[in-house]
């Protein structure tokens, strides 16, 4: 078994030294980069929280050129099954998962404001819904016939499909990122290519009326290719919406005050150290009061040390990145902190999940510990400036 235990040392040696930083009073030369704003504090503040919400918005569509490469891999599979195609698709499925973590801080403001952001809840729901129910697409454990996969009388097409995704719970998930992953990897990662080469009826099916287009295969081909190309329309439909000045997403951002704004942020940002807290393996540790439910994101996919370094340096532009004029987000959030030491603490956790990637279902409770106290560390630098 793998110990990584220079990897804890490291970490909790970085702990040690951060952990004595902070100052009681602000600091205004905590990074060399950003600017001794002249403007008023209420001008400083509404400049950068409208600056953040304006960086974001731009994302879905920087990020749509990943979501087409994944469907070009996918249409590949599909034509010429093979263990190069499906190999293929499957990492350029990492790339599009990975670089959509931008958006989580985004759609982590969804989950903590449901009432303010309904839209990016649903987008989310629809571009990367996780946990799902894998028996509600395909075959999986004792049931060889399960799925949508496997029920030839709902037709493969869109207006079946979405009316499929959520049909009964949050776990019925028949579009996203997740359930193309399950197409691709599996139960266990044992998929072969060969679910993808199409068949013919045998004679007893013939006899029973049953298509080519009605066989497995050829409907788990036809959902992956249909899934993909959903997946950029869903990301184009989120892209336009935040596009457009007076979108509902817009307008409802833009008419709250910037302190508002602020603390949504704030939320946001705890909301989305929990859930990487709560995804990393199963400790001793108690999960934070406000997790919802501990799992791995990437049931069935893996990268998960991958994906939650993914999701850290997501939140460095929005946090650290600044209009010429104001101070970045991070300063409104925790005046009194030092912003130098939150970029390291930032780099170093996405340093450490990644070099922890590869061991992650071998990983000591103490290396696993110390991954925690690094997001903990993290949380509670913004915890530090709620009462600023």
């Amino acid at each position: 078994m793998v110990t990584l235990r220079p990897l804890f040392a490291f970490l909790l040696l970085s702990i040690l030294l951060t952990g004595c930083e902070k100052s009681d009073a602000p600091d205004s030369s905590s990074t060399t980069d950003t600017p001794a704003s002249t403007l008023a504090p209420a001008e400083g503040m509404d400049l950068s929280t409208r600056y953040s919400w304006t960086l974001v918005s731009t994302w879905p569509q920087q990020i749509a050129p990943q979501f087409q490469a994944l469907q070009t891999a996918v249409t590949a599979l599909v034509e010429s099954p093979s263990d190069d195609t499906l190999q293929q698709a499957r990492e350029q499925w990492q790339l599009a998962h990975n670089q959509l973590q931008q958006l989580a801080l985004l759609f982590s403001l969804g989950d903590t404001s449901p009432s303010l952001f309904a839209q990016l809840r649903q987008a989310h729901f629809q571009l990367d819904a996780w946990p799902i129910e894998p028996g509600y697409l395909d075959y999986f454990d004792a049931y060889p016939h399960s799925g949508l996969v496997n029920d030839i009388v709902i037709n493969i097409d869109e207006p079946s499909i979405r009316d499929q995704h959520g049909f009964t719970s949050s776990y019925d998930v028949s579009l996203g990122l997740h359930a193309i992953a399950y197409l691709l990897w599996g139960e266990n990662h044992r998929r072969p290519a060969s679910d993808f080469m199409p068949t013919t009826p045998n004679a007893l099916q013939q006899q029973s009326g049953v298509k080519a287009r009605d066989l497995p295969n050829q409907r788990r081909a036809a959902l992956l290719s249909l899934q993909a190309q959903l997946l950029i329309e869903d990301m184009k439909a989120l892209s336009y919406k935040l596009s457009q000045p007076a979108s509902g997403l817009n307008s409802t951002y833009a008419k709250l005050p910037p302190q508002t704004q602020l603390h949504l942020w704030r939320e946001s940002v705890q909301h989305l150290l929990s859930r990487v807290q709560q995804q990393l393996p199963a400790t001793q540790n108690d999960w934070p009061e406000e997790s919802e439910e501990p799992g791995q994101h990437n049931a069935f996919a893996g990268g998960q040390g991958e994906l939650l370094a993914a999701t850290i340096d997501g939140l460095k532009p929005v946090l650290l990145n600044h209009d010429d004029n104001a101070q970045p987000l991070a300063y409104w959030l925790n005046t009194k902190g030092d912003l130098d030491s939150l970029t390291t603490r930032l780099q170093q956790t996405s340093a450490a999940l990644r070099d922890a990637d590869k061991d992650w279902s071998t990983m000591t409770a103490e290396n696993i510990q110390a991954l925690n106290a690094q997001v903990l560390q993290l949380k509670a630098w913004f915890s530090s400036g709620e009462d600023a």
